[in-house]
C-alpha cells in the first residue's frame, strides 16, 4: 500500500485523518492486492467525514474481503472511530462465530471496541483474552482493558499467567461492576475510569503533554480520539515524528476556549463533529 496512507493516515504520530486521499492512479497503490478495496474505503471515510454513516457496515465487508492484515487493521480503526450500532452488533457476532480461532479478528475488533469506549465491551474483551491468552498476539488486550478500567497502567495492564487467570478475571470484573454501578449502566463511554467524551479527551490530552515516552501511547490514542471526534487538523502535534507539546497545547486550548466545545455532549460519540447514530 502507498506510503501516504500507512505512514500518515494510519499513524497518529504523523498526519492521522488529515492525510490526503490516495489518488486512483497512484503507481504504488496499483501494485497492492487490496487497492480496489482501499479506494472504496476512502469513499466511505469521506462520506463519514461529511456526516453520512450509512455505508459504515460496508467496512466490515471490505475487512472480510481483504487479503492484507494491515488493511484489516485500518478497517478496525475506522470502525472504532466511526462505527455504528449495527457494525458493533455484527462484530460481536463474528467473534462468537470465530470461537477464539482467529487472534487477528479478536485484536482488531477489540481495538475498535476500546476506541469506541463502551463499558459494555469490557466483558467481550476479557472473554477474547481468556480464550486466546496463550497466543502472543493478544498481549495487547490487557492494555485495552486497563485504559478503560484504571487511571494509569496498573495490575490489569500486566495480563496474567495461566494459573492466576481466575483471580485476574475477578479483578477485571470487579472494576467493570464498580463502574457499571457508578454510572447506572454499561452503555456509557469510559476512559481511565471516567465518563468519556470529546471535551474530557481534550482535557486529558492537555494534562498528559510532556509526559514520559511510556505514556505517549496514551497521548497518541487521545490525539486520535480528539481528531476523529472533532475533525480538527492535529498534524502540528508532531514534526518528523517528534512530539511538539507547545503546538499540541495551543490547538487543544484554542478548542477548549471556543464556542465549539460546548456543542459536544459528554458521553456521546462524534466523528468530524457529527454525532454518531446509536
Amino acid at each position: 500500500m502507498p506510503k501516504t496512507f500507512y505512514h500518515d493516515k494510519l499513524k497518529f504520530e504523523a498526519l492521522g485523518y488529515s492525510a490526503a486521499p490516495t489518488p486512483a492512479d497512484d503507481p504504488e497503490l496499483k501494485k497492492d492486492v487490496d487497492a480496489r478495496l482501499w479506494l472504496r474505503l476512502q469513499r466511505i471515510l469521506e462520506q463519514a467525514k461529511a456526516g453520512s454513516f450509512k455505508d459504515m457496515p460496508t467496512v466490515l465487508d471490505l475487512y472480510e474481503e481483504a487479503t492484507g492484515a494491515m488493511f484489516r487493521f485500518v478497517c478496525s480503526r475506522m470502525l472504532g472511530d466511526a462505527g455504528t450500532g449495527p457494525c458493533f452488533s455484527r462484530m460481536i457476532q463474528q467473534l462468537k462465530d470465530a470461537g477464539g480461532d482467529d487472534p487477528n479478528l479478536s485484536i482488531h475488533h477489540c481495538s475498535a471496541f476500546r476506541a469506541a469506549g463502551f463499558l459494555s465491551s469490557v466483558p467481550i474483551i476479557l472473554g477474547e483474552y481468556t480464550k486466546l491468552r496463550k497466543s502472543q498476539e493478544v498481549a495487547i488486550l490487557p492494555l485495552y482493558l486497563s485504559s478503560m478500567l484504571e487511571t494509569k497502567w496498573g495490575r490489569i495492564s500486566e495480563g496474567v499467567r495461566p494459573k492466576l487467570l481466575p483471580a485476574y478475571k475477578r479483578i477485571v470484573t470487579a472494576r467493570y461492576d464498580k463502574l457499571k454501578e457508578r454510572f447506572q449502566s454499561d452503555r456509557v463511554l469510559v476512559y481511565g475510569t471516567k465518563r468519556a467524551g470529546v471535551v474530557p479527551y481534550a482535557r486529558m490530552l492537555l494534562k498528559q503533554l510532556g509526559k514520559s515516552a511510556f505514556e505517549e501511547a496514551g497521548q497518541n490514542f487521545l490525539r486520535r480520539r480528539f481528531e476523529a471526534s472533532t475533525g480538527i487538523n492535529c498534524t502540528a502535534f508532531y514534526k518528523k515524528g517528534v512530539f511538539q507539546p507547545l503546538e499540541a497545547a495551543s490547538i487543544i486550548e484554542e478548542f477548549l476556549e471556543s464556542p465549539d466545545a460546548a456543542k459536544y455532549e459528554n458521553g456521546v460519540r462524534y466523528f468530524f463533529g457529527h454525532r454518531l447514530p446509536d
